[in-house]
């Protein structure tokens, strides 16, 4: 995979807050790869006012609700993603991570970093993070930073659902690409392709 300086620039150092993508630059795996998706806006389509309550999911036991999130949770985000990494990636990389989104979350703005989170009632089972790439130009560009779903509801399409819902949020806020470093058999099946 070819990546040009400016990309790799900005994988390597994300808006100075964090170091997810030199983390994953530095992944051994080679199923990891940059890959991408271009955002089209369906006209005439706006913003869903509030919250969205998904149906259940298979096996998920409940219902889902997907919602934008703020800073107001920021320890249940870093618990989340450090036990979540912890359980498949060992203590030490899931102590780097869980960091990593307490970094995020104390610099969510609605616009250079997004959140987006899936409960079940109040507790929170997955959360993905977005992060804006800025280049030269003013195009919109996003970084989906990192995701996490809590154990109880992996492998039930919740991250899946997740990565949609915070999709469809960038393509009404008008982003034109977003981009993540991950295994394209997954990502591919969610419209991103090898850039």
């Amino acid at each position: 995979t070819a990546i040009g300086p400016r990309c790799l620039a900005a994988l390597l150092d994300v808006n100075g807050r964090s170091n997810w993508g030199r983390s994953l630059c530095n992944s051994s795996s080679d199923t990891i790869a940059l890959i991408g998706l271009a955002l089209t806006q369906t006209p005439g389509v706006a913003a869903a006012p509030g919250p969205v309550v998904f149906g259940p999911l298979a096996g998920a036991g409940g219902h889902m609700q997907f919602a934008q999130m703020g800073k107001g949770r920021q320890g249940d985000l870093a618990d989340l993603f450090r036990s979540t990494f912890a359980a498949s990636e060992g203590e030490q990389e899931g102590e780097r991570i869980g960091q990593l989104a307490s970094g995020l979350s104390q610099a969510i703005d609605g616009d250079d970093v997004l959140c987006f989170g899936a409960f079940e009632g109040q507790a929170l089972a997955g959360a993905i993070f977005f992060t804006r790439l800025r280049f030269s130009d003013d195009v919109l560009v996003y970084m989906l930073a990192a995701v996490a779903v809590c154990a109880a509801h992996q492998a039930v399409g919740v991250g899946s659902a997740l990565i949609r819902f915070g999709i469809d949020a960038l393509t009404r806020k008008g982003a034109a690409v977003a981009v993540t470093y991950g295994d394209p058999a997954f990502y591919g099946r969610l419209g991103f392709e090898p850039l």
